[in-house]
């Protein structure tokens, strides 16, 4: 069944929606990142949350990472001065 979009001045079907970001037409929208600039929707979804949790697993190994560098640290004497 095609139903018109008025803003997209175009006949979409059923699970298109439109993005005011992008001004397009898109299947199964979930949202527009603005990170990526990008509209996350049907085809980049498995993507964006590889992206996300690889975001998620550096932080968490730089904490861990800067945790022990500070632990070393504190056990050696500290910084000194030249």
């Amino acid at each position: 069944e095609l139903i018109w979009c008025e803003e997209a001045q175009a006949y979409r079907v059923r699970g298109v929606q439109y993005c005011n970001e992008t001004q397009t037409l898109i299947e199964d929208i979930d949202h527009f990142c603005p990170w990526t600039g990008t509209t996350i929707a049907k085809r980049n979804l498995c993507c964006f949350h590889i992206f996300t949790s690889s975001l998620c697993a550096l932080l968490i190994f730089n904490l861990v990472l800067f945790m022990i560098a500070g632990s070393a640290d504190l056990h050696s004497g500290g910084f000194t001065e030249q």
